[in-house]
């Protein structure tokens, strides 16, 4: 926390990145001032969002993973109302990001039948 304070109100980082589930109302209060001092924006990702709301977030996401890449949801933002699901396809771009299905338990290649038979 302290790191990420004091790079984002240093002026030398555009943005932060910071993995934090805990946070208190006075230590996102904390990181917004020095990221608007520091012209910089401070990104945090979280496990989940069970009083998100609550906290003064400027943006608010959810993002999921899917087949062709990601399903979003603006859960709230300043100045605006949230938004219903939408998808980011990366299938055309980034081919490698995309989660590919998971193969069934119950069919198993080829080979590995000849294998179990011998």
């Amino acid at each position: 926390m302290w790191a990420a304070e004091w790079c984002a109100k240093s002026g030398a980082c555009a943005s932060v990145l910071l993995w934090q589930d805990d946070l208190a109302i006075h230590q996102i209060k904390r990181l917004q001032l020095a990221a608007a001092g520091g012209e910089a924006q401070v990104w945090l990702l979280r496990h989940d969002i069970r009083e998100s709301l609550a906290l003064p977030w400027t943006l608010s996401m959810r993002l999921l993973a899917t087949e062709e890449g990601l399903e979003a949801t603006v859960n709230k933002r300043k100045g605006g109302w949230s938004s219903r699901p939408f998808k980011v396809n990366f299938q055309p771009q980034w081919a490698d990001l995309v989660l590919t299905p998971e193969p069934s338990a119950e069919i198993f290649p080829f080979q590995a039948m000849q294998h179990a038979a011998k």
